[in-house]
């Protein structure tokens, strides 16, 4: 029997995020939501903190980190673009320590480690995509 996957993304709507068990109040989101078979399975983009900095994020379920590892980067890559699209200069991730599959994704988006105790990674949008500087405060 042939597994059949219809993998689709399409712009995030309050429901998704909602169903992510997200909350930003009061601050400015652009996402996007991945779903296989027309179930959702990924959220991801990046949101404005207070301070006006942009920061990205990503919760995928594990069906997602299973069977759409391409989509996800291919989607990732593209919020990136997005965010450069936008003038956003420098796109900050933070990583739980315990998701050791984030550290590697975020490097091969480009990130560099900034602060290894906060998980924090800095991606500069002004230089070549996926070889960002580092800024430390």
């Amino acid at each position: 029997m042939v597994d059949r996957r219809e993998i689709s993304v399409r712009p995030a709507r309050i429901e998704d995020i909602e169903e992510f068990g997200f909350e930003f109040p009061d601050v400015r989101v652009r996402a996007w939501t991945g779903f296989i078979n027309g179930e959702a399975v990924a959220i991801g983009g990046y949101w404005y903190a207070p301070d006006g900095s942009a920061v990205a994020f990503l919760n995928a379920k594990d069906e997602a980190r299973e069977l759409a590892k391409v989509t996800l980067l291919k989607t990732a890559k593209m919020v990136i673009s997005d965010a450069k699209s936008r003038g956003i200069v420098w796109l900050h991730a933070i990583s739980e320590h315990s998701n050791e599959a984030a550290i590697p994704f975020l490097e091969r988006l480009g990130f560099q480690l900034a602060d290894a105790q906060r998980g924090e990674f800095l991606l500069n949008l002004t230089s070549n995509l996926g070889g960002g500087q580092v800024w430390h405060s």
